[in-house]
């Protein structure tokens, strides 16, 4: 299985405790602690200070400390590599490596060239969808598909569901990042790696609207060189509220490794 880009599943945020009292002394306070279904009375284990009982990787301690849901896990999503043999199933592990056993779909129909996937909270409402894009296969085009994960399921968004480019071969590259600063994701596309697709990026706007919108200002060709795609990210570079694009050339000798 291939991992996707630096998203997880982003946690929910949970509230903070308004009482000081520590029953059990583990530097957590009674309120939070009854409020997040941890134990007030026992300092050990997965209730203390210490303790990860959602397996997200962080201890009880920075999940207080940064107010976030300490039962709520952080997921790592993959996708298999684009092999003629791969099918388009998205899975879902916990960061200790265990599978995530309800999180495991089919995104196509076509059981070939495996599939790239991310994280983004397009709703907005504070956790993660799951955005999909068909590997570089002839069978598929540059599917975009939105999945909503809810109550231990993941069902399609019938809202989120379009080509991002006119042919229909050679699947698509999948990312999301807030470019601008809303509140919500963007999906940024990047073509996949045919000859017929230059490295062009577009941007499109969903905001929890119901309908996905091209986004003008992010439609360009981030390398030279007419075909063989792009890969993309975004993520928050330099802390001022703004996710960047970054970008990856496509798979041949037309291009050096070129990160912008």
């Amino acid at each position: 299985d291939q991992a996707t880009d630096p998203h997880l599943m982003d946690e929910t945020y949970s509230f903070r405790a308004t009482s000081s009292q520590d029953s059990d002394g583990d530097g957590l306070p009674d309120e939070w602690e009854t409020m997040n279904g941890l134990d007030p009375g026992r300092a050990g284990g997965d209730n203390g200070a210490d303790g990860d009982a959602a397996r997200a990787g962080q201890s009880n301690q920075d999940e207080y400390e940064g107010g976030t849901d300490p039962t709520r896990p952080a997921l790592i999503l993959a996708g298999p590599g684009a092999g003629p043999d791969n099918p388009p199933m998205g899975r879902g592990f916990y960061t200790d490596g265990a599978p995530v056993n309800w999180l495991e779909f089919t995104a196509y129909g076509v059981s070939a060239w495996g599939l790239n996937l991310t994280g983004g909270n397009i709703t907005g409402n504070g956790v993660d969808e799951i955005l999909t894009g068909p590997g570089p296969g002839t069978q598929f085009g540059p599917h975009v598909r939105g999945w909503k994960v809810s109550n231990n399921t993941v069902a399609a968004m019938p809202q989120v569901n379009f080509l991002a480019y006119g042919t229909n071969k050679y699947g698509v590259n999948v990312a999301t990042g807030d470019i601008d600063a809303d509140g919500f994701d963007e999906i940024i596309t990047g073509a996949g790696p045919g000859a017929v697709f230059g490295p062009h990026v577009r941007g499109w706007d969903y905001d929890g609207s119901g309908a996905v919108t091209p986004l003008a200002g992010l439609n360009s060709f981030a390398y030279g060189a007419p075909k063989w795609g792009v890969n993309v990210a975004a993520g928050a570079l330099d802390g001022d509220g703004y996710d960047r694009i970054i970008t990856g050339a496509g798979p041949r000798a037309a291009y050096r490794p070129h990160v912008r």
